[in-house]
């Protein structure tokens, strides 16, 4: 029996994540140009993210409590203007590395069915027909999500991150320390469920293949199966393997939901705590009414990119089990190479 047979989850050597990023990252390499103009127009909105609150604060404590309405005039203005460009930017930017994506994915489907051909006949005779194709179109497309949402959006995302909690600390370090406190726990949780989930992952992608390869056979055979009037037993087949599929997509997606909530329950504990604390030292007088709200908006536009990191990284554990698959048959070496110059 061959070891990828319809009906027998295929068999794949695991790779590391390092390795998998390495390679994928690698197709982003003639768009460099791209990505950077990209990461400019992320970078831009990421300027704007971090002038909002700072304004807000000017507005509260030099304008509304003066009662300026010139200058608060002037403030709402810029807010409008900086808002707009952030919102031409950031469609500009989707506009941009879509374009990208899809390249990649044809230069990937590619370089996937131009190796496939080179195989050798040992390669089509261990597997069927519609699990090379599951790979060749269903995993190729997987990968879409990756480089359009996530890969452009880790870096300004990240820096987002790091400038905020300078910012935070710069402001107060006593409230910035009860924001970020429960950090420690949410990494934690975040790395136990990583682990299980991209093993889950996994298993959704290869019972989807066991699909893709019984429906292409039955299809192909089709004659045969009314033939011998076997629709039914064909049919049965076809429920099994629909639920298999469904069982464990669900049981991936199960996990990978958790990931949210932990973070927005993160966000909410950080949020509750910085309004208590901050509370007390604008009775003491420590900090302004004006600050407690800039520092309260800092707080939000700090989990913000927790959250967005988090789901990248969710996209990426995703997209790993789809990216093993179409690594392993692209380091499949055809047993027989035709040599230079042969007739």
């Amino acid at each position: 029996m061959a070891k990828n047979a319809i009906g027998q989850d295929e068999e794949l050597k695991s790779k590391s994540k390092s390795e998998i990023s390495k390679r994928l990252f690698a197709y982003l390499k003639p768009y460099k140009w791209q990505v950077l103009g990209v990461t400019v127009l992320m970078l831009l909105v990421m300027a704007v993210s971090l002038l909002n609150p700072y304004l807000l604060k000017i507005a509260i404590d030099k304008y509304i409590k003066n009662k300026n309405i010139n200058g608060l005039l002037i403030i709402g203005a810029l807010m409008i203007l900086f808002n707009l460009l952030s919102m031409i930017a950031s469609k500009k930017r989707i506009m941009l590395m879509s374009g990208v994506t899809n390249k990649i994915l044809v230069t990937i489907r590619n370089e996937l069915y131009t190796h496939i051909q080179k195989l050798s006949f040992g390669f089509f005779d261990s597997r069927p027909v519609g699990k090379i194709l599951a790979r060749v179109m269903g995993d190729v497309n997987a990968l879409q999500d990756l480089f359009t949402n996530s890969v452009t959006s880790f870096i300004p995302e990240l820096l987002t991150l790091i400038c905020v909690t300078v910012i935070m600390f710069t402001m107060n370090y006593k409230l910035a320390l009860s924001a970020i406190i429960i950090l420690p726990l949410l990494a934690f949780s975040l790395s136990a469920i990583e682990i299980v989930s991209r093993k889950r992952w996994q298993i959704y992608r290869k019972k989807r293949s066991n699909l893709n390869g019984f429906i292409h056979e039955d299809f192909s055979g089709v004659r045969t199966v009314q033939s011998f009037s076997s629709e039914e037993k064909k049919e049965k087949s076809f429920k099994s393997f629909i639920v298999e599929l469904m069982d464990s997509f669900v049981n991936a997606v199960k996990l990978n939901d958790l990931f949210w909530p932990l973070v927005e329950l993160s966000w909410g504990i950080g949020t509750v705590v910085v309004y208590y604390y901050g509370s007390k030292f604008v009775d003491y007088g420590e900090i302004s009414v004006g600050t407690l709200v800039a520092f309260t908006g800092y707080v939000e536009m700090f989990w913000r990119p927790i959250m967005n990191i988090t789901n990248f990284y969710n996209t990426l554990i995703t997209n790993f089990a789809a990216a093993e698959r179409i690594f392993e048959i692209m380091d499949i070496n055809p047993e027989i190479v035709n040599i230079n110059g042969a007739v």
